[in-house]
């Protein structure tokens, strides 16, 4: 069973997974999987996500850091965008010993196993 956690409850992070500014080059830039290989906190997987979206296009975690850190529609719509793709079995997540996400290495995209309830 996936628990869903809300993002809108904000909490005073200092550490960020890759605090190394990052910025988007087009064509250059990496892609989920890849920016998500490894467990990353929530906010940093939804700073992630907009990047590939193309949200922040040349802005820094630092630069747009308010949205995953007050209550706001468009964190709450990367939180849920990032819960809907471990309901999907595209991410995993897990509560300890932070909130964080990961890409799944064997991703529901390589055949159909997924779900066609839909």
């Amino acid at each position: 069973m996936i628990e869903y956690w809300s993002c809108s409850g904000v909490e005073a992070i200092v550490e960020v997974a890759g605090a190394a500014p990052v910025r988007m080059r087009g064509s250059v830039a990496m892609g989920l999987a890849d920016a998500l290989a490894e467990w990353t906190d929530v906010d940093g997987a939804q700073y992630e996500l907009g990047r590939t979206v193309g949200l922040f296009a040349d802005r820094t975690f630092f630069q747009v850091k308010w949205v995953f850190w007050s209550n706001n529609p468009l964190g709450q719509a990367l939180c849920d965008m990032l819960h809907a793709l471990v309901k999907a079995g595209v991410l995993d997540y897990r509560d300890e010993p932070d909130n964080q996400f990961r890409w799944k290495t064997a991703a529901p995209l390589d055949g159909p196993t997924a779900d066609p309830s839909w």
